[in-house]
C-alpha cells in the first residue's frame, strides 16, 4: 500500500507539480490518493500548480462504497452511519457520524523554498456528497493564488470502524 501511495504522490508531482503549462491543471483534477483512516499518523502528500483564477479548492475525505450485503444489512447503510451527514436547522449547521481529526499543512513553493501558509487540525464530521462510488466529506476549502503548493494531509486518530475500509484524500476545485 505504501508503494502505491509513493507512486501516486510521484505521479501527482510529475503531472501537476512539474507541469509548466498550468492551463492543463483543470483536466488533471481531482487528485485522489488512498489514506488508511484506521491508522493514526497515516498521511498523503501532493503538489498542485494553480492557474491564478481565484477559485475554491477543497480537500475532502472520500469513503469508498461497497455494494455488499451482510446479515441483511447493506454495507452502504453501515458506511452512512460511520460517515454521517450534514444538515441545517435554520442557519445552524449540525453533523452526525464519527469525528475524524485530520491535520492539513499547506506550503507555498517559490523556487526551492517552502513557506507554511496553513497548519490546522480539522475535526471532520458529516458528509455532503453521496454518489454510487463514494461518499465525500469536505474538510476545508482554500482560495489559492497562482503558484505551486504542497499539501500534507495526516490522519490524527485511529478510527476502528474504518479497518478494512477504503478511503481517499480527494483534492478538487469548484468552478465558482
Amino acid at each position: 500500500m505504501k508503494k502505491i501511495r509513493i507512486i501516486m504522490m510521484f505521479l501527482s508531482f510529475f503531472f501537476i507539480g512539474c507541469n509548466g503549462d498550468s492551463s492543463n491543471t483543470p483536466s488533471l483534477l481531482p487528485i485522489v490518493i488512498p489514506i488508511d483512516l484506521s491508522k493514526s499518523g497515516d498521511k498523503v502528500e501532493f503538489d498542485i500548480q494553480t492557474d491564478g483564477k481565484s477559485r475554491p479548492y477543497y480537500v475532502q475525505i472520500e469513503f469508498t462504497r461497497d455494494n455488499k450485503v451482510e446479515n441483511g444489512v447493506s454495507d452502504f447503510k453501515i458506511l452512512k452511519k460511520i460517515v454521517g451527514k450534514v444538515f441545517y436547522q435554520g442557519e445552524k449547521q449540525f453533523a452526525t457520524g464519527v469525528i475524524i481529526p485530520i491535520d492539513i499543512k499547506v506550503y507555498k513553493i517559490k523556487k526551492n523554498a517552502k513557506k507554511l501558509i496553513s497548519d490546522k487540525i480539522y475535526n471532520s464530521q458529516g458528509a455532503m456528497v453521496f454518489t454510487r462510488e463514494y461518499i465525500a466529506r469536505d474538510i476545508e476549502g482554500y482560495k489559492l493564488d497562482k503558484g505551486k503548493y504542497k499539501f500534507i494531509v495526516t490522519n490524527m486518530k485511529s478510527i476502528s470502524q474504518m479497518k478494512n475500509r477504503k478511503a481517499n484524500i480527494r483534492f478538487t476545485r469548484r468552478t465558482k
